[in-house]
């Protein structure tokens, strides 16, 4: 996770975030099936190798202990913020109304959210310094891309800047 992204953990009740050592893991899975996750997961978002894409702005992985849903792991971009993080409210609202309850972890602190707002002043509060870090290398820019597309769009981005300045050079020379 660079300097792009937030990160929200969703789990269901019986699991946990466990650290040992330097490393963290999932512990406890629902007694749910994890395909009937994946099947609710179908409906509003697309696969791409091992994770889900929803509205081409926040990724979804999945995770399961011997086929039992455990939760998701949903990441977001800081260029898309603001409704990044409306679709992950509503993404976990969705599958714990439709699938099973989860409750809510950022930066591995389980954190109360009943509605979008809260979880927004939350993932403000907690990546207050990433986004301040994000915001003075890039500005307030606003364009809807996964975490994971960001630097690939940003470097498209430049390489258009770049070729509208040499091109407008260009045109201001020849009018000499």
């Amino acid at each position: 996770m660079g300097v792009e992204s937030f990160n929200i953990m969703a789990l269901v009740e019986q699991a946990s975030i466990v650290r040992e050592k330097e490393y963290y893991f999932i512990n406890g899975s629902s007694i749910v099936p994890y395909k009937n996750f994946e099947l609710e997961l179908e409906k509003l978002a697309n696969k791409k190798d091992y994770f889900w894409i929803l509205d081409e702005c926040i990724e979804i992985i999945g995770y399961h202990s011997n086929e039992f849903f455990q939760g998701m792991e949903i990441r977001g971009c800081f260029s898309y913020l603001d409704k990044g993080i409306d679709l992950c409210f509503e993404l976990i609202d969705t599958i714990s109304k439709k699938v099973i309850p989860l409750k809510v972890y950022i930066l591995n602190q389980k954190v109360e959210v009943e509605n979008a707002g809260q979880l927004d002043e939350w993932i403000r509060l907690l990546y207050k310094d990433k986004i301040t870090v994000f915001q003075k290398y890039y500005g307030n820019i606003q364009f809807k891309v996964t975490c994971s597309e960001f630097y690939k769009e940003i470097k498209k981005r430049n390489k258009w800047s770049t070729i509208n300045k040499f091109l407008k050079n260009l045109f201001n020379y020849r009018q000499i």
